[in-house]
């Protein structure tokens, strides 16, 4: 009865065991698949990270570039802002000049004059009378010119401070197009690494979900492992102790065989000693008692 009491728990825990293996196997996928997408993951965000990095160092060296043409622009500004006040000066100055003499044309204006009545004496056909008459045009032209000659020194200072105010508000105007296009750079860039450091934290959020749902499947593997080890080792166990079953099963039955054969061969030396005849059968008795024998 214990044998079979044996045998049937024993059945039951091979069958256990099975069952829980196939579990096992089961939880092991599930257990490798939540890591290889909670490492997915990872990599995703490690990507992430490095652009943000990268980002932030283009964003930070256009703010240091942006900054940079910000003072430009202000010692530009600057610069104009003085131009300006020195081209009023020498406005004035020449409007002052030019109210005291009188003058309401600019030197370079009667020079101009000037060389084109001298074109047109000598490339123009005319009588005596008019040529006599634009001599003498020309002639009070020069006397004019040379009066005005030392205003043209203001002229020119007023000429070239307008030119060089031109070409500082040129100046500034670039560099403020310049300043703008930086700064809108700069602002993409800074929304875009905005942008990634949420998408970072949200795949952190995932990423701990998948490593919650992968330390279940782990601790559940190693529940069940154990559990397959303890009933393994019943099963052992239970292996063995049938084994000393048999085994004494074996040691009785070869103990009943010795015996029917011991009550044999008397019988058969029985036969010997009242001289009957042997049969085969008791031959081989006789010859398994002298095997037994030897």
């Amino acid at each position: 009865m214990v044998d079979e009491a044996l045998h049937q728990e024993l059945n039951d825990l091979k069958k256990d065991l099975s069952e829980l293996r196939t579990r096992l196997q089961e939880l092991k996928d599930q257990k490798e698949q939540a890591f290889q997408a909670k490492e997915a993951i990872s990599q995703q965000i490690g990507k992430l990270i490095q652009q943000v990095k990268e980002s932030r160092k283009e964003r930070n060296a256009l703010t240091d570039a942006v900054a940079d043409t910000k003072k430009t622009r202000q010692d530009l500004n600057k610069a104009v802002r003085e131009k300006i006040e020195e081209l009023r000066k020498v406005s004035e100055e020449k409007r002052k000049f030019l109210q005291k003499h009188q003058v309401n044309v600019h030197p370079e204006a009667l020079k101009r004059q000037i060389d084109a009545l001298n074109m047109k004496i000598e490339t123009e056909v005319m009588s005596f009378e008019n040529e006599k008459k634009l001599m003498q045009k020309i002639k009070d032209l020069k006397k004019q010119y040379q009066e005005l000659k030392q205003v043209s020194t203001v002229f020119e200072k007023s000429s070239q401070l307008s030119k060089e105010l031109r070409d500082l508000k040129k100046e500034a105007d670039t560099h403020h197009a310049a300043l703008q296009t930086k700064a809108q750079d700069s602002q993409k860039i800074h929304e875009g690494v905005i942008l990634r450091s949420k998408e970072i934290d949200e795949l952190k959020k995932k990423e701990d979900e998948l490593y919650k749902a992968f330390a279940e499947k782990k601790d559940a593997f190693q529940k069940l492992l154990e559990n397959i080890k303890t009933k393994q080792d019943r099963i052992d166990e239970i292996q063995d102790k049938l084994g000393l079953v048999r085994e004494e099963k074996r040691r009785e039955r070869e103990a009943r065989d010795r015996q029917k054969i011991a009550t044999s061969v008397e019988e058969v030396r029985g036969k010997l000693q009242r001289g009957e005849k042997l049969t085969t059968e008791d031959l081989l008795i006789l010859q398994a008692d002298d095997d037994g024998l030897d």
